[in-house]
């Protein structure tokens, strides 16, 4: 049953595709996956962030590095640690994890290998909006390696608050974080990362530059108006045909 029940939905889903005058998507990423996978030319419409609600605070800088996701092997959180163990203790800031939802699997997991690795890890779970705010202005950077994630909104969350983002370079992540202004943008490769890390938190003055360059970047092109103006556009054009 299952297998008719995949195989059902799955040809459900491309004759929607296939009748839809216009399908949008989140990213590039997104349009090129769909493209492959059905045939269709998507239209990209980019999402936004709440600039305020995410904004920076006159708060000072803690000391931890900040991840953000829901808690599941697809957010990259290991990878995060392993690179993590990879700096010199007395370099390494810890590592707080917040989710909006978590695996108990995977919280075991990741709990287990941060004894391992020795990387002091704080794992947190249905924070507020107004805690999230505070925890993305508190961190000495963002941390994001996410699995082909198809665009991230955290990314966008933390570059608003004025925090720059140090990322892995692959899918949706490429087209948010630009690389050497707002953040790093690192292969899927725990030593390089390590040292993507070890090089910011070593530097005051550029992780404040680029947390200035990041909220600019996201005013200028990521903000919820900018959204609506996009897919009104859209729409306008669907319906004038």
């Amino acid at each position: 049953l299952p297998s008719i029940y995949r195989r059902t939905l799955a040809r459900e889903d491309r004759v929607s595709l296939s009748s839809a005058t216009r399908v949008l998507v989140n990213s590039c990423y997104s349009r090129e996956s769909v493209y492959r996978i059905y045939g269709v030319d998507a239209t990209v419409c980019y999402l936004g962030v709440d600039t305020e609600t995410f904004r920076p605070l006159p708060a000072a800088k803690g000391n931890y590095l900040l991840s953000v996701g829901m808690v599941n092997p697809h957010k990259g959180y290991d990878f995060v640690l392993r690179s993590l163990a990879l700096i010199a203790p007395n370099e390494r800031p810890p590592l707080v994890i917040c989710g909006n939802a978590a695996d108990a699997y995977e919280t075991a997991y990741l709990r287990r290998l941060a004894v391992e690795l020795n990387v002091q890890v704080d794992l947190r779970t249905l924070v507020t909006d107004a805690e999230l705010v505070t925890l993305y202005n508190g961190a000495l950077l963002t941390v994001y390696a996410p699995v082909m994630e198809p665009f991230g909104l955290v990314a966008l969350e933390s570059m608003a608050c004025g925090t720059p983002v140090v990322g892995v370079r692959e899918a949706g992540v490429r087209e948010t974080v630009v690389d050497g202004v707002t953040g790093l943008l690192v292969d899927r490769d725990a030593a390089a990362f390590a040292e993507a890390l070890r090089g910011l938190l070593a530097h005051h003055d550029l992780r404040a530059s680029m947390g200035s360059a990041a909220r600019a970047h996201v005013e200028q092109h990521w903000t919820w108006p900018q959204t609506d103006a996009r897919l009104e556009q859209i729409l306008s054009a669907v319906w004038q045909g």
